[in-house]
């Protein structure tokens, strides 16, 4: 059985970390690696798209080269999803590799995170989410003037880039764990997630548009 919880700031660094734990194993990943994704414009990943994967595992597999299941942003994982998901990790075969990737391990349940093996992406990746309460009042704005003068008055949310990823980080968190209802803001975190972590953009700016647009 292989489980992997990797904690990892951004996408890119989850996959790279991957090939680093299975690029020794026997996987064809063409034809035997499955990756759960959330579906555009919806808040979470669907629990029908998780049970796909026992469906995947269970498949046979005449060349007895490994399979692997990735969620790299297994952050969108509701509760009953994860849950949902323990008896798969149990389950696993030894032919059988599944990896989680989240910023920090607060997003899962710990019933997941003590089935898994948890490796980091580098030495500065685990977020302590120092802007949670900043996170907390602008969830609660609504004026497109006030959102723009909660940034105004909050420079140091863009003060640099780690600053805005900790500060988006918290947003989804909070958005998760106290179900609160903002569908605007989640899907654009995920529109503009990966322009803040590779790309030279107006962090500003970038932060206000996941409020506004």
């Amino acid at each position: 059985m292989e489980a992997y919880l990797i904690i990892s700031k951004n996408t890119p660094s989850f996959y790279k970390k991957v090939e680093e734990l299975v690029s020794s194993q026997n996987i064809q990943k063409e034809k035997f690696c499955k990756i759960i994704e959330r579906e555009k414009e919806k808040q979470f990943i669907a629990i029908e798209e998780v049970k796909t994967i026992k469906k995947f595992l269970a498949r046979k597999n005449t060349r007895g080269t490994k399979k692997i299941v990735l969620i790299p942003e297994a952050r969108f994982l509701r509760e009953d999803a994860q849950n949902t998901l323990l008896k798969t990790i149990e389950d696993l075969s030894q032919n059988s590799v599944i990896a989680f990737g989240v910023p920090n391990k607060e997003f899962l349940l710990q019933t997941v995170i003590s089935r898994c093996a948890v490796v980091y992406a580098n030495e500065s990746v685990e977020n302590t989410f120092q802007f949670q309460d900043l996170a907390k009042e602008a969830l609660k704005i609504k004026g497109e003037g006030e959102i723009l003068d909660f940034f105004y008055n909050n420079p140091i949310l863009y003060e640099k880039r780690d600053n805005a990823l900790d500060f988006i980080n918290c947003i989804e968190y909070l958005i998760f764990t106290e179900k609160i209802e903002s569908q605007k803001v989640a899907s654009n975190i995920c529109k503009y997630k990966e322009l803040l972590v590779n790309s030279n953009v107006s962090l500003r700016l970038l932060l206000e548009n996941i409020f506004l647009t």
